[in-house]
């Protein structure tokens, strides 16, 4: 959905789905290195790391053409 936001007009909507899709990862643990380090290289947790790191660089995308604060710090 991000992706496709992404493309068109809706900048406001595209930081609204963004900023869910980062919580949600937050939720279950896939934004630190410390889960992907226990469990070993998986396909899954490759999976993982990959939709994190795409919204992790959408957020701060839209943060720059919006001027809004990025949902993630850089020190988390």
């Amino acid at each position: 959905m991000a992706q496709f936001q992404s493309e068109t007009r809706w900048h406001r909507d595209l930081w609204y789905t963004i900023g869910v899709g980062i919580r949600k990862m937050q939720d279950i643990g896939a934004h630190s290195k410390q889960s992907y380090i226990k469990a070993g290289p998986t396909v899954e947790n490759e999976l993982w790391k990959r939709v994190w790191w795409y919204l992790n660089g959408l957020d701060r995308m839209q943060a720059a053409v919006l001027g809004r604060p990025c949902a993630v710090k850089e020190e988390e």
